[in-house]
């Protein structure tokens, strides 16, 4: 088996069952041997960024990382709904819980935009969740914005969204933004920690929506303002992967 590993270069494809679909996930496997810190990383709306330079890095220093697709996108079955990706997420973390080469004890979530909503969202929900990083994410709102209606529109129109409508995805962020706002569950997190990354120029989520949402979470919580990034830290991919890396060894224990 380990030989199988080094010549896949540690990396695998992987299914995860959740609400009776499957969904599609790449698994990242740390280098060393043991049970090693996990994260499971979460990618955002549809997710053309997946952060992957995070899960190199993280493979790199011994981590493992599974990036998982939500239902009805990027080839996992089933119907996309934003209210469901929590369901999905914690299904994911329970596959990787069963894994040998996991410590089940040091499970982090990463997440990125919807999916730092995701992140914050489960592991208030999640008590096998040891930490959490948001980056680019915020307060939720309870309608969307014309922007993301028109991101909504294309979406749908490209086929990257499977078996919705706009109607649809619009009536799931109302509920999402009523029961499941990002600010409302993210000081339920406590006393586990929290780091929160923004970018001063990202016109997606807002600065001032980052802040938001860190002035409703708990200690332990830090928050990190990266000057001249945008919404998916387009010149600053290396502060951004050391940022969160960093911070990941640091409370791994």
């Amino acid at each position: 088996m380990a030989r199988r590993y080094e010549m896949l270069g540690g990396i695998e494809g992987t299914s995860i069952e959740s609400a009776g679909e499957r969904l599609i996930g790449t698994i990242y496997l740390g280098l060393g041997e043991g049970a090693k810190p996990t994260v499971v990383l979460l990618h955002g709306l549809p997710g053309f960024e997946k952060n992957v330079d995070i899960a190199y890095e993280l493979r790199e220093r011994g981590w493992n990382v599974l990036l998982p697709h939500y239902r009805g996108c990027w080839g996992s079955e089933g119907r996309y709904s934003f209210t469901g990706i929590p369901v999905d997420v914690k299904n994911a973390i329970t596959l990787m819980a069963s894994k040998p080469y996991v410590d089940k004890d040091r499970i982090f979530l990463v997440g990125h935009s919807m999916g730092a909503w995701a992140a914050m969202v489960t592991t208030a929900q999640d008590a096998r969740v040891k930490g959490a990083v948001a980056i680019s994410g915020g307060a939720t709102a309870t309608e969307a914005s014309d922007r993301t209606t028109s991101h909504l529109t294309n979406l749908i129109e490209q086929k990257f969204l499977k078996g919705v409508t706009l109607d649809d995805l619009l009536r799931d962020w109302r509920t999402m933004g009523k029961e499941l706002a990002a600010q409302d569950w993210v000081g339920a997190i406590a006393p586990r920690p929290l780091l929160v990354v923004g970018g001063q120029l990202d016109a997606t989520v807002t600065p001032e929506r980052v802040q938001a949402v860190f002035a409703a979470a708990k200690e332990p919580k830090e928050l990190v303002m990266v000057e001249g990034a945008d919404h998916v830290f387009t010149r600053k991919r290396r502060e951004l992967v050391k940022t969160v890396t960093d911070w990941l060894d640091e409370k791994k224990g």
